[in-house]
């Protein structure tokens, strides 16, 4: 009877517990914005709409502790995220252009639960966001205050496997606005912001620890003006919302 001989693959890296120590995810999405006003009481504000900006994305999620046979440190993941938007250059009252910066980046801790399936988290991160229209100056106003937003992001996260191969993915997060930027300030001197975050994705793996990876982000900022008389704008609030495509390639392992 033929012998057999011991298989020489080396298997793909994982942690002592067989949970992924890294998740990383690079690759291409849309952006939409839409801006509105309510009880605009001299209407000077303009609104503002988007309908998809191309843009490129990354992020991951590194668990140092995955590495070790130690399971309470294999629960703590280090974030980091960053995105570019494309946008289009905008137009003043007079018709001239004004050029449109959009990105932001995300740096944050998650702890998920004990459990090899599903993959469910808690999060922390502090989160900045710009989209600004020119630079507002006594000569130039697009009327569209700029967003330089600071938030604290605090909510959860979640992997649920539909099989072997195909994984549902969400987030959802409550965000506390520590500065909206000066941008904003010199129009809401007063304000108050916070925002609200979800999220929804499948992952289809390609093998090797490749996945595709599709989803759906959106983000809602409401603000209260809170004028007082003698406030340039008198305005009682406003919503900010933004939804974002994302079609991408992530190693997980």
């Amino acid at each position: 009877m033929p012998s057999r001989w011991p298989s020489r693959s080396r298997p793909r890296r994982r942690s002592p517990r067989g949970r992924p120590w890294l998740d990383a995810e690079l690759g291409a999405q849309l952006l939409g914005r839409h801006l509105s006003y309510h009880e605009d009481l001299f209407a000077r504000l303009n609104t503002y709409d988007l309908t998809a900006a191309p843009g490129v994305y990354g992020r991951a999620t590194f668990y140092p502790g995955a590495l070790t046979a130690n399971p309470i440190a294999g629960m703590v993941g280090l974030t980091l995220g960053g995105d570019v938007t494309l946008a289009p250059d905008s137009r003043d009252a007079r018709g001239a252009a004004v050029p449109v910066r959009a990105w932001g980046y995300t740096v944050g801790l998650r702890v998920r639960l004990p459990g090899a399936l599903p993959d469910v988290g808690l999060d922390v991160a502090y989160v900045a966001q710009r989209f600004t229209l020119g630079r507002t100056t006594p000569t130039l106003d697009a009327g569209v205050p700029g967003v330089a937003a600071q938030s604290l992001r605090v909510g959860a996260s979640g992997r649920f496997p539909f099989n072997d191969r195909v994984a549902i993915t969400g987030r959802a997060a409550w965000l506390a606005v520590l500065d909206a930027g000066t941008a904003q300030g010199l129009y809401f001197p007063r304000q108050t912001s916070n925002a609200v975050e979800v999220a929804a994705g499948v992952a289809v793996g390609l093998g090797g620890g490749l996945e595709a990876r599709v989803g759906v982000e959106y983000r809602r900022y409401f603000t209260a003006a809170n004028p007082e008389p003698g406030d340039p704008y008198i305005v009682g609030g406003a919503l900010d919302q933004y939804v974002t495509g994302t079609l991408g390639v992530a190693l997980r392992r």
